[in-house]
């Protein structure tokens, strides 16, 4: 099976991203404005995406909030356990 199969979605992986930005918000003592403004990312889209208002979040932005919390993609979409640091070298 492949993860990124779109017709394998899992529904839950809403509730893993939202999961995992609380996570790194908390350990990087940041609010949803901060990560915004790091990450490039319009704040609206960062608040549906952090209360899961967002089912389908873009690629872009999820790439940009890993890169501003220096974590990969894959630790926010709930693949890794640990928030490995990205290649950018966050």
């Amino acid at each position: 099976m492949d993860y990124y199969d779109t017709e394998t979605y899992n529904p839950d992986m809403a509730e893993i991203l939202m999961s995992r930005i609380s996570t790194q918000l908390s350990s990087h003592n940041w609010s949803l404005k901060i990560l915004s403004d790091k990450s490039g990312v319009p704040y609206e889209t960062i608040k549906k995406i952090a209360n899961g208002k967002t089912a389908n979040p873009s690629l872009k932005s999820i790439l940009k909030i890993s890169a501003a919390f220096g974590c990969s993609m894959d630790y926010l979409a709930g693949k890794e356990t640990q928030p490995a640091q990205g290649s950018w070298g966050g």
